[in-house]
């Protein structure tokens, strides 16, 4: 069975152009089984991350019926994408893009470090723009264009000057792995952001410091959410999802109190997580999993230390 892949396709129409702005028959911008379109090279992302985070994303807008295709307004969906932070499930203004728009907003969410402009990217000149950004290596070796057995997922498939699509599932002949992504995690305390931990080789925090903000990702890119609960305002804050301190929307849980209790959700992987307070000295509280619907944290009590790890 071959694998999935997601592009811009074609509007309402069949045509490039002209169409109403949206998705109108959920075929403008889709999830459809792998064909080979005589493609001439595929772009790799070098890191897990960025494969995880641009595929994502392409799910995602061909989920959104909000997206469409025509060329006419292929940057639209740029300037829907940034209003909602890159969070594309977020957009709900009728917008549109063409197959290698859509793959340049998608490498933009994914951290890539190439810049938009005015106009997206075509497919004739993409391959150039994605393998100087350091992010991309190009792979032409017949066995990854003749059929979809070596790709993976993130993969771009270009057919320089007709089209591009976003792979969706790793092909048959990609041995599976059973490494863990890292669980990255930074915490703070006191005013003060301190070093990022890894894994559970050591803690977040410094005793006797209440935590108020803590932020955490994996090092997959695949999403997960967390929440933290605010001790003087006895409420939970809303899930978030990102890892980014300069942003106050959804870079981190917190708002500057101290939290006494905090919540990890992930579908992929299951998270263990526990955690110590300001009133229980060295020891920590039973730990935690994510799959368990429960937090780590006492209410009424400030949490002085996380400790997190990829089960």
């Amino acid at each position: 069975m071959a694998i999935k892949i997601g592009h811009a396709n074609i509007n309402e129409k069949g045509q490039v152009s002209g169409g109403v702005k949206g998705d109108q028959n959920k075929r403008e911008v889709e999830v459809r089984a792998y064909w080979n379109f005589g493609y001439d090279m595929v772009l790799r992302p070098k890191k897990p991350e960025v494969a995880e985070k641009s595929a994502n994303f392409v799910e995602t807008a061909c989920a959104n019926d909000n997206i469409g295709y025509g060329q006419g307004y292929r940057n639209s969906l740029f300037a829907q994408a940034v209003a909602v932070k890159f969070d594309c499930k977020k957009i709900v203004v009728k917008c549109e893009c063409d197959c290698s728009s859509l793959i340049h907003v998608a490498v933009i969410a994914a951290g890539v470090n190439i810049t938009y402009g005015s106009n997206a990217f075509t497919t004739r000149t993409m391959t150039l723009r994605l393998v100087q950004s350091g992010d991309y290596e190009k792979l032409t070796a017949s066995k990854y264009l003749k059929s979809d057995k070596y790709l993976k997922r993130g993969d771009i498939l270009v057919k320089t000057g007709s089209h591009t699509v976003m792979v969706l599932e790793d092909g048959s002949g990609v041995s599976p792995t059973s490494k863990k992504p890292d669980i990255i995690y930074a915490v703070k305390a006191d005013g003060k952001w301190y070093p990022e931990v890894k894994n559970n080789t050591n803690y977040a925090g410094v005793e006797n410091k209440a935590i108020t903000d803590v932020m955490i990702k994996l090092s997959d890119g695949t999403p997960i959410k967390y929440r933290a609960h605010i001790e003087e305002d006895n409420r939970w804050l809303p899930w978030v999802t990102g890892y980014n301190k300069k942003d106050h929307n959804n870079g981190y849980a917190g708002n500057g109190k101290p939290i006494d209790a905090i919540e990890i959700k992930c579908d992929k992987y299951e998270i263990g997580y526990k955690v110590s307070s300001t009133a229980n000295g060295a020891r920590y509280y039973s730990e935690v999993k994510d799959s368990q619907n429960d937090y780590a944290g006492v209410f009424g009590r400030p949490i002085d230390k996380l400790i997190c790890r990829v089960l």
